[in-house]
């Protein structure tokens, strides 16, 4: 029942809420009381670290009254807070560098000689395809959400920069001409790379900037 920002997902991190209250008596019969036990065992599941996939952080406990709306009365309890951080290891090494790999191989098209139309497209067509299931068998591992995360900027951009030397290789091949070709090709071997890194750059700085939940190894950004 906690409210999730997965905005820049897979760094981000959230807020786990717990909140313990008093539904039997009210304010003039019972007040409740956070002891040093309970803090005591807070802190040892802090320390414990023990939440699959993520670092715990920090935790609070705060004290709350709160009006009770079956009868009227005023009752308390306390809210305990733990502040988790994704461990993104895992979409890095498992999502992020395959797909960088998938890229490498798809820009490489750029470098064979643009006679060879068929080998281009070969290469840039089964690398856009292996892309494409790429994603399927991961799609588990990613949120179904209603907003995009970085992750999911990051896969859009994928797609649409392994297309690009596909529709290099068929332009050169409609306009015929060879010195054209070879002066497009030598401007996308850099272009290429260089405007995917820059525009994930830039976005992601976008996203985090304007989010409070991030792993504070990319604090610097936001």
């Amino acid at each position: 029942k906690n409210l999730y920002n997965l905005k820049t997902f897979p760094f981000d991190v959230q807020k786990l809420s717990i909140y313990l209250r008093n539904d039997l008596s009210d304010l003039s019969e019972y007040r409740s009381l956070v002891s040093t036990w309970t803090y005591k065992k807070a802190l040892e599941f802090k320390l414990e670290n023990s939440i699959q996939g993520w670092n715990l952080k920090d935790f609070n406990m705060e004290y709350k009254i709160y009006d009770d709306p079956n009868d009227g009365k005023y009752k308390d309890g306390f809210e305990l807070v733990f502040e988790i951080e994704r461990k993104s290891g895992y979409y890095i090494f498992k999502i992020i560098i395959p797909i960088l790999l998938i890229l490498s191989i798809c820009w490489s098209s750029v470098w064979i000689d643009p006679k060879e139309l068929e080998s281009r497209l070969t290469i840039t067509i089964v690398c856009l395809l292996s892309l494409i299931a790429y994603n399927f068998v991961v799609d588990d591992d990613l949120p179904k959400l209603s907003y995009l995360t970085v992750m999911d900027i990051m896969i859009l951009l994928s797609y649409f920069f392994a297309t690009l030397p596909s529709l290099i290789t068929i332009f050169n091949h409609v306009q015929n001409n060879d010195e054209i070709a070879l002066k497009i090709d030598k401007m996308s071997r850099v272009f290429i790379p260089l405007a995917y890194i820059l525009s994930t750059v830039i976005i992601n700085i976008w996203i985090i900037s304007s989010s409070k939940n991030t792993i504070s190894s990319l604090n610097f950004m936001s």
